[in-house]
């Protein structure tokens, strides 16, 4: 799933306030700090998996000049995408 800049800000914020009502995180150095992080972290981890996407794609353009029958590209997409996250330590 993509999200556009004001669905993270909005999930960012969400979260954010979720935590601070259940008592879970204080904000010590304010909570823009703390927003404007989070949407970072955020954007940070849709790059790497949109990277992480382009890899896989790459590979499996390879793998599919050299085996053509039966190549269900889709089902091969998420297994390398799985496969390749784990090797990164990325977590989707």
């Amino acid at each position: 799933m993509r999200l556009n800049s004001f669905q993270i800000e909005s999930l960012s914020k969400k979260v954010l306030a979720y935590l601070e009502e259940k008592h879970i995180v204080t904000f010590r150095e304010g909570k823009e700090k703390a927003l404007k992080k989070t949407i970072e972290t955020i954007q940070q981890d849709y790059e790497e998996e949109k990277q992480l996407e382009n890899e896989v794609n790459l590979a499996l353009d390879r793998l599919e000049k050299q085996e053509t029958e039966g190549f269900d590209r889709h089902k091969m997409f998420k297994m390398m995408k799985k496969k390749m996250a784990e090797e990164k330590g990325i977590i989707l």
